[in-house]
């Protein structure tokens, strides 16, 4: 790797560096530098700064193969074999991430080292063994390589530029295809909610060029990626944690042995269970699956009508049973963290309007109403995912700020749906998505301590009365871009276009037509009428520039 500074060893470094010929100008380049750490509390540092330096210099044009290895024998020393396609390639890395933002300020003043330009033994050094190609031909295999099963959108904007070879697997119909390949060097469908399927599909492209990771965002998707990891031996959160996280009851229960945010509940198997915890709860319960997400068949009941009538809904719709708990008051907040080997950082808080089917048509950042518990906020989900045991990955949890404080509705081991992950990029610049292919790679770190959100974020999903639409009126006139959905064309998303809109500070996506039927706004999946988003100085200020733009949209609807 090249350095400013001269080697105690005799520098061999600086001796190529003087020397064109040294290694040749068109030929493969070799290097191994020996690493040894005086202090051993600096050994970590090292060695945490080695492994994210990888999928940097996998990156860069010209590197054939990167690998850093720690002895077994001598835990203070390091080994670092690299292969460039050829010195000049060497050379050019000296400017790039890894050195600059790595290499010298992180690991050069805690190492001593030795560098060793070198040649191989082998009879043939320079052709590939399995191709013929020569190594510059023939590096594709060496950037990083994951796949991602699901996401709606998919979470793989700007893998290209990240030197990041992302695999995406879905569902057809329901992703964009177009989207997905512009940042995908492959595009394969199957059923994302089975393990086999997943399995028969991944496994050979594994064995033929091995993934680094296998990742998902998708709730249906969790257990099973869990599982295909298990079985190719791949990192990743293991199914049974998927499991917890997903089964609510489980979740709750989870929480209880770790004395936290206490929540009476319920798993209730008939109308007349439901109705004996009401009795005991008082006044109202909630009634909802005891899996799924979408604000689906979430209702509140308050006498033994309501509640058989919840009970016969949820178990026609047969999602994981039907769970009871109390009713909780006050506003619902969301919180986007991410965690990685068991540390967790909150990357934004959010707050929701919701209407009357508990439907979040409306979600900004940063959440004003949870400044008063905000170290509470950031304490307690911490410790309900360590309760879960989810170690890695981002997580998507929603609490009520009740007046006995913060109280959890429910967490996901996934992205938030929504809008909300740009949302937090826009008010922080951090961006959930990127960090999902990222951090697990080694590319980015997480920042030691939650940021500081710079500014304000608001996305408002549009409303229509039930009926066929007759005519859209005032988005012409609107000061901001505006983007449709094409006629005769349903989104695979609720969000489509939001991150073509990177460089707008508010915009605005129409997703329907004169002639399409919509329906009552009853969960998440119905969200399909289209959005306006808005940034400004401040979370309020953002809400009120989203008020004005919807404002400005009128669906008009025969009743049906």
């Amino acid at each position: 790797m090249p350095d400013p500074m001269p080697d105690p060893m005799s520098d061999p470094m600086s001796a190529l560096m003087s020397d064109p010929t040294a290694a040749g100008e068109t030929a493969v380049f070799d290097l191994i530098v020996i690493v040894r750490v005086p202090d051993p509390a600096d050994a970590g540092p090292v060695a945490d700064a080695l492994r994210r330096m990888r999928p940097l210099c996998l990156a860069e044009d010209g590197c054939v193969s990167w690998e850093a290895y720690r002895s077994d024998a001598d835990p203070l020393r390091f080994v670092l074999v690299e292969r460039w396609a050829s010195r000049a390639h060497w050379e050019a890395h000296g400017e790039g991430a890894a050195i600059q933002q790595v290499y010298l300020p992180e690991i050069l003043p805690r190492v001593e080292r030795e560098v060793h330009p070198s040649t191989p033994l082998s009879s043939a050094p320079l052709e590939s063994r399995t191709t013929g190609e020569s190594p510059a031909m023939n590096t594709r295999h060496t950037r990083p390589r994951i796949a991602v099963v699901g996401g709606r959108p998919a979470p793989v904007h700007g893998a290209r530029e990240l030197g990041i070879d992302v695999t995406l697997v879905h569902t057809e119909g329901q992703f964009d295809r177009a989207e997905a390949e512009a940042h995908c060097v492959s595009v394969l469908t199957c059923d994302i909610t089975d393990t086999a399927a997943l399995l028969e599909l991944l496994r050979p492209l594994h064995e033929a060029q091995p993934f680094d990771r296998i990742l998902t965002t998708t709730e249906l998707s969790a257990v099973p990626v869990g599982e295909v990891n298990e079985k190719l031996g791949l990192p990743g959160t293991p199914p049974e944690v998927s499991r917890i996280i997903q089964d609510k009851a489980l979740t709750r229960q989870a929480l209880d042995r770790h004395g936290l945010s206490p929540v009476r509940h319920r798993r209730v198997h008939s109308a007349a269970e439901a109705v004996a915890f009401l009795e005991e709860v008082g006044d109202r319960i909630v009634l909802k699956p005891g899996q799924g997400a979408g604000s689906l068949h979430i209702n509140v009941v308050s006498d033994a009508e309501g509640a058989a009538r919840a009970v016969r809904e949820i178990e026609e719709f047969g999602y994981g049973g039907v769970l009871a708990e109390e009713y909780l008051e006050g506003p619902v907040v969301s919180v986007e963290a991410f965690s990685h080997q068991g540390r967790h950082v909150v990357l934004g808080v959010s707050e929701y309007r919701v209407n009357e089917h508990f439907v979040e048509w409306e979600c900004s950042v940063p959440s004003d109403a949870a400044q008063p518990d905000l170290a509470e906020l950031h304490r307690v989900t911490a410790g309900v995912l360590d309760a879960v045991g989810l170690t890695d990955g981002p997580s998507h949890s929603e609490f009520v700020l009740t007046p006995a404080g913060p109280r959890l509705l429910e967490t996901h081991n996934r992205l938030s749906g929504a809008g909300i992950p740009e949302m937090v990029h826009r008010a922080t610049g951090w961006d959930p998505a990127r960090l999902f292919m990222t951090v697990p790679l080694g590319i980015d770190r997480l920042p030691e301590t939650a940021p500081e959100p710079k500014r304000g974020a608001a996305i408002r999903f549009l409303d229509a009365a039930p009926g066929r639409i007759t005519a859209i009126t005032g988005a012409e006139e609107l000061p901001v871009p505006v983007r449709r959905v094409p006629a005769g064309e349903r989104a695979p998303h609720m969000i489509p276009y939001l991150k073509d809109f990177a460089a707008d500070d508010a915009g605005a996506v129409i997703g329907k037509h004169v002639g399409d039927e919509v329906s009552a706004m009853d969960s998440l999946l119905s969200s399909d009428r289209g959005y306006v988003f808005a940034t400004a100085p401040t979370r309020a200020e953002a809400v009120r520039r989203c008020e004005a733009l919807a404002d400005g949209i009128t669906f008009h609807v025969a009743p049906a």
